[in-house]
């Protein structure tokens, strides 16, 4: 340090999460200089406030989240041939994946849609729900190009939304806290001991 920058007295400090709030520095200029560095970081019951807040958004995203593939499956469980209609009216799949898909499809959403809420392989499950938002907003502009008629069927199989612009700006709202939620338990991977607001 001498040699190549000039620095004659360097001073080293080193912090890491094991290490209380990893704020030493404050630490111990709070109890031991008075007035010198005593506001350079949250305090422990901030934090603690912080974490809490953070933990009660999250399980409310979690529940509007889920709620909504709950709120959309069940209609299809309980009309697996008009859902069936509706997935043949999109003209996408082959004859012969229509029924499988309708009767599959509801019920992926709705055990996603559950896992998500009770935080139940919550990783997988948030990748699935926003593989299936992705997947549904993209049938939607597909259709919307093609200039198809029809009834979206997202949450009910008698009657809906006719498939328009209004209808991929909805799934893309829904999509948004969803994508959200998995960004966040990405994060939460990637630093453990810091980020507990998911579970």
């Amino acid at each position: 340090l001498f040699h190549q920058f000039g620095i004659d007295h360097p001073i080293f400090q080193f912090e890491t999460s094991v290490c209380g709030n990893a704020t030493m520095l404050c630490e111990i200029s709070d109890t031991e200089l008075p007035g010198g560095m005593a506001n350079c970081g949250p305090k422990p019951n901030q934090q603690k406030l912080h974490a809490t807040l953070d933990r009660w958004i999250m399980i409310g995203l979690r529940i509007l989240v889920g709620g909504v593939f709950i709120y959309a499956a069940l209609p299809k469980i309980f009309e697996p041939e008009a859902f069936a209609k509706t997935v043949y009216n999109y003209q996408i799949l082959p004859e012969i994946l229509i029924n499988p898909v309708a009767i599959v499809l509801p019920w992926v959403e709705l055990f996603t849609g559950a896992f998500i809420i009770l935080g139940i392989w919550l990783q997988g499950a948030l990748i699935i729900y926003n593989l299936l938002m992705i997947t549904f907003i993209s049938v939607l502009l597909f259709n919307t190009a093609r200039g198809l008629n029809i009834h979206c069927g997202c949450f009910s199989q008698e009657s809906g939304d006719i498939i328009n612009i209004g209808t991929v700006i909805r799934d893309s709202l829904i999509f948004i806290p969803s994508a959200f939620l998995l960004l966040r338990i990405f994060i939460k991977s990637a630093n453990p001991p810091n980020n507990d607001a998911l579970t």
